[in-house]
């Protein structure tokens, strides 16, 4: 039987519509009580309420201007955007890592039959084309092809999946607006605005060291979502997703003015305190494997370790060196 999510209250121009509101519910819950740090931020910070959801038919761009920018920014307003087209990246990257990993590596491995040679089942193919479809939003929008999985109209035999990408992707791009809100609350949008009045510059080390500082804000507030063990796994996965999926946005690891993106996954895992043989080590290490094969970066790592938190170790290290 299909399923179709799809309501007059859902604004936009692709499926990941059916998720606007939810993406708003799991902010505004990220903890107990978390509304409160909201309204004093709103109240003391000059927060501006709500988000601001952009639906453009426009590929993703990352720009230093506001109205240029489609991946998520706070603005000099105080105001957090989101766009619709990155959104739609993100939700196909989840997918893609969950299919692909628990399909491909993790049920061979159990079942005693993984070899890396060994072709891919088709369910992990069709997510592997879908993260193609996601990707080339970076350069040229196109309409979500619904035949292929999407969170709003699907058939009982994907709930699976796209059920548990629903719950990582809304953790995920809480992550992210956790980082935004950082922005605010530690006055890194105080010293734009008066570097904007002033005419004067703020360092790209100085930049930098922002965003070291509003990745470690938001990782502390996400992860007090744990004390509900319910969401604990999926805020971690969803942790480790946010940061994985930015990756992809360049073809280098490094930047002047943002922390390397490699170092990034492992600042997120590292504050996870997880066991050496967690599957989330797993999936980073994927999440990098997917990297270098999109971006046609080749590093040699052998054929297996003796766990996958080994392995996502030597894959930093093979990746230091290319940069």
């Amino acid at each position: 039987m299909k399923k179709n999510f799809l309501n007059p209250t859902h604004k936009g121009l692709q499926p990941i519509r059916v998720l606007e509101h939810n993406v708003l519910y799991v902010f505004e819950n990220t903890y107990q009580d978390f509304i409160t740090e909201l309204k004093t931020s709103i109240s003391k910070n000059g927060l501006q309420p709500g988000l601001t959801y952009h639906c453009l038919e426009k590929e993703i761009r990352f720009s230093n201007k506001d109205f240029d920018n489609q991946t998520p920014f706070v603005g000099l307003d105080k105001k957090i955007v989101l766009h619709e087209t990155f959104l739609s990246f993100l939700w196909t990257f989840c997918y893609t890592i969950l299919v692909v990993f628990d399909e491909g590596i993790q049920k061979p491995l159990l079942a005693k039959t993984y070899n890396p040679k060994n072709p891919l089942p088709e369910i992990a193919n069709e997510a592997l084309k879908l993260f193609d479809y996601g990707l080339s939003l970076i350069d040229n929008f196109t309409k979500w092809d619904k035949n292929l999985p999407n969170p709003e109209e699907y058939d009982d035999s994907k709930s699976f999946y796209i059920e548990r990408t629903n719950a990582v992707y809304l953790y995920a791009i809480d992550f992210i607006l956790l980082h935004e809100l950082g922005h605010v609350n530690l006055g890194h949008v105080d010293e734009s605005l008066e570097a904007h009045k002033t005419g004067s510059y703020i360092s790209s080390h100085q930049i930098k060291e922002d965003e070291y500082a509003a990745d470690k804000y938001a990782i502390n507030l996400l992860l007090k979502g744990r004390e509900n063990p319910v969401y604990q796994k999926t805020i971690e996965f969803g942790l480790i997703a946010g940061f994985s999926s930015l990756i992809f946005l360049s073809s280098k690891l490094t930047s002047k003015t943002h922390p390397d993106g490699d170092e990034r996954i492992k600042i997120g895992l590292e504050s996870l305190n997880l066991d050496e043989t967690d599957n989330l080590w797993g999936i980073a290490c994927l999440s990098l494997k997917l990297w270098t094969d999109k971006k046609g970066v080749t590093i040699d790592l052998p054929a297996s370790t003796e766990t996958y938190k080994d392995l996502f170790y030597l894959t930093l290290k093979k990746l230091e060196d290319k940069k």
